[in-house]
Formats: C-alpha cells, structure tokens, sequence
C-alpha cells in the first residue's frame, strides 16, 4: 500500500481518472475548506467490514486503483492490507487521512 496527499488526489480527480474512491472511516462532523470538501466528498462511504462485497458488486477488477480515506488514516491502513491479501494490487491511501489533507493546505 502507498499514500498518497492532496496534490496527488486532486490531480486523480481533476484528470478523471478511473480510480474507486472509499470512505472507510471519516466521521462526517468537521466542516472541511472549500478545496478540500469539494475533493473529498466524491469518495463513496463504505462500512471497513463491507468493503470487499461493495468492490465485488461494482465488478472492481483487482488491478484497479483504489483510493481509502479516514479521520486519521489508521482504519484506512487496516482496510488496505485487507484489501491487498484479498488480491487488489493498486490500493492507496490519504496520507495523514483527512487531518493529513487538512495540514496541507
């Protein structure tokens, strides 16, 4: 697994690239700045536990990039190396999560 930061998830959002963008863990309540909201709210909140069912139903093919996001990053590192012994081999994080995002504006 690799992290990844707001300059990075910008440019896969502005390039529209073809990556799954996962909410596994932020907690909805802190108001986010304008840059970083409009980023963060197009990842699709998923239970950690119903993570693996959510990508089979999409048909998520194990190549494909896969960008987690939480609070603090810690539930998406528990969600990525399950992730990756399930066979997904492009699986990132936000590093930091979204307080990681918030200290780099």
């Amino acid at each position: 697994m690799d992290s990844i930061g707001f300059f990075q998830l910008e440019n896969l959002i502005v390039s529209r690239s073809t990556f799954v963008f996962l909410d596994v863990g932020t907690d909805g309540s802190e108001v986010l700045p304008e840059p970083l909201d409009k980023y963060v709210k197009h990842a699709v909140k998923v239970e950690p536990a119903g993570l693996n069912d959510h990508l089979t139903q999409l048909a998520v093919g194990k190549e494909r990039p896969i960008v987690l996001i939480s609070q603090t990053e810690a539930k998406s590192a528990v969600a990525a190396q399950a992730l990756e012994a399930a066979g997904y081999t492009n699986v990132y994080i936000i590093e930091g999560g979204v307080v990681g995002l918030l200290s780099e504006l």
